[in-house]
């Protein structure tokens, strides 16, 4: 009897990797640890080798190999996330604060089904059938009345779970070749069924508005509306921040005082005359400090509403020092701003909350209570369009300014209406001739 012939191996070796064909197709294999692992890595047998031996060349430098992961909880995964972004990636407090509330819907609903043990097993599906069916109070309150949640909120759920998992892909807590579950899942192409209305104002809702402002909610008003400021903006303006000579008004980032543009781009909006009038009468004699101050705060009672934004920014700074000394460590970036934004406030600066801009009074005389947000749309709809922005801002501000100073409740600006210029028509015209031709 012939000798039987030994079959050749087709599976090669490199150190402590093997790979092998195997229908048609390369893997790899190897232990890491105790545990096997199989992974298809090409259609041919250069590739297979040139990773097998990367793969190797790990192993001998006591590094993770190409094909490891490290497991994590989703509760730990969510933390990693916050804190890359909150120290690393240097978000903004807010920011952060917004990711940090959307991502605790996720790790409500690991804690209520008790699964899954590692945030690689999640099912996402599963997750956005939970959003859909949760009810929460709009305003966070334990006891308040409890609805759905919008589409908006479910979306801004999904965006920021799929960027989690998109970090721990990075951080190699996926295990590899996994898809992103949450992709496809709330993009921005899915329609928001639910949305709240908008109301915009139209040119005589707009009049009537203006008219039932005081002065100081007038000069506010007037200034939102014609240069499209957001609120945020326009509370941290300082007096040095306007040039009334040349009319230009200048949007800053005032990092050393705590505060960023949205954007984080510093920008310069042009003033026609009329809201330069308006600027000079909120200034008035003083020289530095917050453009516009609290109705009821008295700039001389308080020493740092006379500061310029170096005076400012000193304060904040000797009372960070002072919190050092008594805490004996050093603060973090969520109690520096806190107590940035006691300066703001002890310099006079207004409250970001709508009540302090819409007096209860006004909005009855009115008969609307979303007065905010039509305003600030009406804003977005009547500066949207490069080329149309300056005509038709500067016709809204000279027609409400004329009207406010012909009969409004505050005509105390010192202007008159015939000093109104009608870009339209190219001359100074008289209101009567102005209300013709808007």
């Amino acid at each position: 009897m012939g000798r039987s012939r030994k079959r050749k191996s087709a599976r090669k070796r490199v150190g402590h990797v093997s790979y092998y064909l195997h229908h048609g197709s390369w893997y790899v294999y190897y232990l890491d640890g105790k545990q096997q692992v199989r992974r298809r890595v090409s259609d041919d047998e250069e590739t297979a080798a040139k990773l097998a031996a990367q793969i190797n060349a790990q192993f001998a430098a006591d590094l993770p190999t190409q094909f490891s992961f490290t497991p994590i909880s989703v509760a730990g995964l969510r933390q990693r996330f916050l804190e890359h972004h909150e120290h690393v990636a240097r978000s903004s407090l807010s920011t952060v604060s917004r990711y940090r509330s959307a991502s605790q819907h996720l790790v409500d609903y690991v804690e209520q089904r008790g699964t899954p043990k590692h945030a690689h097993q999640i099912d996402a599906d599963d997750f956005v059938r939970h959003l859909r069916q949760k009810r929460v109070a709009p305003n966070g309150h334990p006891h308040g009345r409890k609805r759905p949640l919008r589409d908006k909120t479910a979306r801004f759920v999904l965006e920021t779970c799929r960027s989690i998992y998109g970090f721990a892909a990075k951080k190699r807590h996926l295990p590899p070749y996994a898809d992103n579950p949450f992709t496809g899942l709330g993009g921005k192409s899915r329609q928001i069924e639910d949305t709240k209305p908008v109301y915009v104002f139209d040119a005589d809702t707009e009049l009537r508005f203006l008219q039932k402002a005081d002065d100081w909610t007038f000069a506010i008003h007037v200034i939102l509306a014609t240069t499209g400021l957001r609120p945020g903006e326009l509370m941290h303006l300082l007096i040095e921040d306007v040039d009334l000579q040349v009319g230009w008004l200048h949007v800053r980032n005032k990092p050393e005082l705590g505060w960023h543009i949205k954007s984080r781009r510093d920008r310069s909006v042009p003033l026609v005359p009329e809201l330069v009038a308006v600027l000079r009468r909120m200034i008035g004699d003083r020289q530095a400090g917050v453009l516009f101050l609290r109705q009821r705060f008295d700039p001389a009672e308080c020493r740092l509403a006379q500061l310029d934004r170096k005076g400012l920014a000193r304060a904040i700074q000797r009372r960070i020092k002072a919190a050092e000394e008594q805490e004996d460590q050093a603060m973090s970036r969520k109690e520096v701003a806190k107590i940035a934004a006691g300066v703001w406030h002890d310099a006079g600066v207004l409250r970001n909350d709508p009540k302090s801009i819409y007096p209860d009074r006004q909005v009855n005389r009115l008969g609307r209570r979303d007065l905010s947000q039509m305003l600030a749309t009406h804003v977005r709809h009547a500066l949207a369009g490069r080329q149309r922005r300056s005509t038709r801002a500067t016709n809204h501000v000279r027609s409400c300014t004329q009207h406010f100073w012909h009969g409004g409740p505050g005509n105390d600006f010192g202007l008159h209406p015939h000093q109104i210029v009608n870009p339209a028509v190219g001359n100074r015209t008289s209101a009567a001739t102005l209300a013709q031709n808007p």
